[in-house]
C-alpha cells in the first residue's frame, strides 16, 4: 500500500496538467453576431407589445416555404397556419398574410402580419391583419385589424430597427373605439360587423363607416323577440397630422359604448 500512495499522487498531477493543457488550447467561444432587435433561440418571443422586435435576420430574399419554416420554428411552434404573399415594394419589403387554422383559445388572433424588410434584412411578425401600406413624409407605417375575442380595433405600425405602435384605437384608460363588432345577439349589432374602410391618399384620411343598431336599452339583456329601437350612423375619420394620426371630431360620429 505504501508503495501504491507515490504513483497514486503521480498519476493525479499529470490528469490534473492534461486536462489544464486541452483547456487552455481549446478554441475560443464565438462571440455572437445577431442583431440586438433579434431574440436568441432560448427567448420567448412576444408580438403583443407596443414595440416589436425583429424575430430573425435573414440577408437572403425569401420564399413562401422558407417563410413558413422561419414562423414554424420562431412562432406558431405547435400549430397550423397558412401564408400569403399580400404585397411588394420592390427593393424595400415584402408583406405577408398569415391565417392560423386549426382549434384556438377564444382570446388567440388568427390574422397575423409577416413583414420581410429588405433595406435592412429583418423580419417582423405583427398581431394584426394586414389591410394597408402607409409611405406618408418619407415614413412607411402597416395599419391593420387587431382581434379581441368579439371586438376588432385599428393600430398603425412605423417601420424602423423595430416595428413600434404609434397609433390604436385600443388604449388602456382611454375611451376604445372598436371599429369591428361580431356578436348578433347582444344590445348592440354592428353592420357590417367589420366597418367598411377607406384610404383617402389625397388628404391622409382613413374612414371607417358602418352602422350600430340597439335592440335593448343600457343595463337590460336582449330577448329574442326584441326589435330595433334605434340606428346610429356611424362615421370615423382619422386624419394624419403632425406627425401623428388623430381622430378628427368634426367629421366622425361614433356611438360609444
Amino acid at each position: 500500500m505504501s508503495k501504491l500512495i507515490p504513483f497514486l499522487c503521480i498519476l493525479f498531477l499529470f490528469s490534473c496538467g492534461h486536462s489544464q493543457s486541452d483547456t487552455a488550447n481549446a478554441p475560443p467561444l464565438q462571440k455572437d453576431t445577431v442583431s440586438a432587435a433579434v431574440p436568441q433561440k432560448d427567448t420567448a418571443v412576444n408580438i403583443f407589445l407596443d414595440t416589436v422586435n425583429a424575430i430573425s435576420n435573414r440577408t437572403a430574399e425569401l420564399t413562401n416555404k422558407e417563410v413558413e419554416d422561419l414562423l414554424h420554428a420562431k412562432y406558431f411552434t405547435a400549430a397550423e397556419f397558412k401564408v400569403t404573399p399580400r404585397q411588394n415594394v420592390t427593393g424595400k419589403l415584402k408583406i405577408y398574410s398569415v391565417q392560423v387554422t386549426g382549434d384556438l383559445p377564444t382570446a388567440q388572433p388568427t390574422e397575423y402580419t409577416f413583414i420581410d424588410v429588405r433595406e435592412t434584412h429583418l423580419q417582423f411578425l405583427l398581431p394584426i391583419e394586414f389591410n394597408q401600406l402607409y409611405e406618408i413624409e418619407g415614413r412607411i407605417m402597416i395599419g391593420g385589424i387587431y382581434t379581441s375575442r368579439e371586438y376588432e380595433y385599428y393600430s398603425v405600425y412605423e417601420l424602423g430597427s423595430y416595428m413600434n405602435v404609434i397609433f390604436t384605437t385600443n388604449i388602456p384608460g382611454r375611451e376604445r373605439i372598436v371599429t369591428g363588432y361580431f356578436k348578433d345577439d347582444e344590445c348592440i349589432d354592428y353592420i357590417p360587423d367589420r366597418l367598411r374602410f377607406q384610404f383617402n391618399r389625397q388628404t391622409n384620411d382613413i374612414l371607417f363607416t358602418g352602422n350600430a343598431r340597439r335592440y335593448c336599452q343600457e343595463g337590460r339583456d336582449r330577448a329574442k323577440n326584441d326589435k330595433v329601437i334605434e340606428s346610429i350612423t356611424l362615421k370615423l375619420v382619422f386624419h394624419y397630422k403632425n406627425s401623428t394620426w388623430e381622430l378628427d371630431k368634426k367629421k366622425s360620429h361614433y356611438f360609444a359604448w
